[in-house]
């Protein structure tokens, strides 16, 4: 995803007037946004050689986080635990260099939410909107936990801000919009969205998972099959037994449609 220089600078450049950080930083973060165990461990090599320039760089914690959490939805994580407590780690160190680093706040608030500790996760949610209200990154980690919660009607006034505030929409924030729809029921929607995600970024895992489970629903269960073998291209790690305990949905309706969808799709459990 090529975002704007208004976008880039707001990401990456507080902090550092070193170019060669900051152009390491960028390349990790489209590496991470790509949603892929190989650019996921590209992003974190870089993000690794990033602190090691300047230990003090706040945003390479920060995205080096990024990368342990989504092991956990790739399917490459030994232990879901110990890599979302790493993430939680490297969010806590990244707030420590900045305290005023709202994308930090919204990446640790978001992690706890997939720990299951809403009323943690949310508060910090909210501090990191209030630190940098147009972050569209925060805005769609509140919808997806407003998502999980089955408040919907709040989750999808914050996910069509978020892609307001960033009209180069990376994959997540559209897949995220998709998930409401399809909780809600409004399946062509959600096949809209589901279908611009995977089109933003085509190694993007779980776009392809959740274009699967789109599919389905449509009705559309040949074309679902044939996504399902792009992921297992993609990723042969990849597993709906893992992704199911992973996704804390509090409505588990919501969660058992979805997770059946994907089965229907035969993606490997």
């Amino acid at each position: 995803v090529e975002l704007t220089e208004g976008e880039q600078a707001r990401i990456f450049g507080k902090g550092t007037e070193d170019l060669e950080l900051y152009l390491k930083c960028l390349e990790a973060r489209s590496l991470i946004q790509q949603n892929n165990i190989e650019d996921n461990h590209k992003g974190r090599i870089l993000l690794e050689e990033a602190i090691t320039i300047d230990p003090n760089y706040a945003p390479a914690y920060r995205w080096l986080g990024v990368t342990y959490f989504a092991d956990v939805f790739l399917g490459a994580s030994k232990s879901k635990g110990d890599s979302l407590n790493k993430a939680i780690e490297l969010s806590k160190k990244a707030i420590s260099i900045d305290d005023s680093y709202g994308d930090a706040y919204g990446l640790l608030g978001f992690l706890y939410v997939l720990k299951r500790q809403y009323d943690v996760g949310n508060p910090l949610l909210k501090k990191a909107i209030e630190l940098d209200p147009n972050g569209s990154d925060n805005n769609t980690y509140l919808a997806a936990s407003y998502l999980y919660l089955d408040d919907l009607e709040k989750a999808l006034s914050l996910q069509k801000k978020a892609i307001r505030l960033n009209p180069i929409s990376p994959s997540l924030d559209l897949n995220v919009l998709a998930a409401i729809y399809r909780s809600q029921g409004n399946y062509n929607e959600a096949l809209i969205w589901s279908e611009k995600a995977v089109q933003t970024a085509p190694k993007h895992t779980i776009s392809r998972v959740n274009l699967c489970s789109i599919l389905v629903l449509n009705g559309r269960l040949e074309e679902a099959r044939l996504q399902a073998n792009k992921v297992k291209e993609l990723n042969p790690k990849f597993s709906v037994n893992k992704l199911e305990k992973t996704l804390p949905y509090k409505n588990q309706e919501v969660k058992r449609i979805y997770i059946d969808a994907l089965r229907k799709s035969e993606l490997p459990d």
